[in-house]
């Protein structure tokens, strides 16, 4: 039980201290690409990483590649909520072999899971 409140708190602080870069303005930024995943509300930020965009809809976790948008995989979670508030979040993968570099997310229904 420990261990799991311990991993918890480390994605919680990972989450909030996440630098967030705002270089762009809105105004100033430019469509480049546009998809519709067809899976209904995207309820959180999306989450570029290794030039991967992760998206979280209902049900749904998508890797999507930057560069053309191209599904690279699909995750789907059995309860489908009409919200998840949980954002996807990057784990880098361990220097001595540890563990590989994944994303890990919560679903409503209390089930942390890591792809």
């Amino acid at each position: 039980m420990h261990r799991w409140t311990s991993f918890l708190l480390f994605l919680l602080l990972i989450s909030i201290f996440h630098p967030v870069s705002a270089e762009t303005s809105l105004e100033q930024a430019e469509k480049v690409l546009s998809i519709d995943l067809q899976r209904g509300m995207i309820s959180t930020a999306p989450l570029v990483e290794n030039e991967i965009v992760f998206i979280k809809s209902i049900g749904h976790l998508t890797a999507l590649r930057v560069s053309d948008g191209n599904e690279l995989w699909l995750q789907k979670h059995p309860t489908q909520h009409f919200f998840e508030i949980s954002p996807p979040v990057f784990i880098p993968a361990d220097e001595e072999g540890g563990w590989p570099e994944m994303i890990v997310t919560g679903w409503t229904d209390g089930v942390v899971v890591a792809y």
